[in-house]
């Protein structure tokens, strides 16, 4: 078979698991948001900040958890500002009561703003960096149940360092992350809409005698 054809073909079958991947994230059965943020990470990473990633001799991509929690401060200040619920039945994220004081405190209105106070955000990076080792790495599994990130360390230190991601799925990210980076904040909206109407019905269902 010409080489041109196999490449082609094989880039084909790659779009393809990499877009049921995508879909194995986007049509589960969401509990928190977790898994919709982390990957919305790493298509933000991948787009707009791709400098920050590192190629292994394995043909693996490496992204560090810095920029990762990062973005998560961005993508929830809204959110907890605003008291939107990103979990289900009523609970709250395991970084809300450290985010939601920090805010009230600053009387900010965007984590841009935030930044700006001089604070030490310490505390809160190591809680939502808990929070993404302890939830959506484990959690985020790809069309055949594999893990879609794992972690690394680097030599001498017992932490993370940040985030795992096949080649082939970096490369699609690269060349679709724009589609589905619509496709999933369309789908963060009707969770989060979920979650409100749940919150809701919790809230109505403890004032009943």
């Amino acid at each position: 078979m010409d080489n041109d054809v196999q490449r082609e073909m094989r880039k084909a079958t790659l779009g393809c698991m990499t877009q049921h991947t995508v879909n194995a994230i986007l049509n589960d059965d969401q509990s928190t948001t977790y898994n919709l943020a982390l990957l919305r990470a790493a298509i933000d990473i991948a787009l707009e900040q791709p400098a920050l990633a590192t190629h292994t001799p394995e043909g693996s991509v490496r992204v560090p958890y810095k920029a990762v929690v990062e973005l998560w401060m961005e993508y929830y200040f809204p959110l907890v500002k605003s008291n939107v619920p990103q979990m289900h039945s009523g609970r709250v994220m395991a970084f809300q009561e450290t985010y939601s004081r920090l805010i009230r405190k600053t009387k900010t209105n965007s984590f841009a703003e935030l930044k700006q106070k001089g604070l030490s955000l310490a505390e809160l990076r190591a809680e939502i960096g808990n929070t993404i080792h302890r939830g959506p790495v484990n959690y985020a599994l790809s069309y055949d149940k594999q893990p879609m990130f794992t972690e690394f360390k680097v030599e001498g230190s017992k932490h993370p360092a940040g985030l795992e991601i096949a080649g082939d799925l970096w490369s699609e990210l690269k060349l679709h992350g724009a589609a589905i980076r619509e496709s999933l904040d369309k789908e963060w909206t009707k969770v989060s809409a979920q979650f409100i109407a749940n919150a809701k019905a919790h809230a109505a269902a403890e004032k009943l005698p």
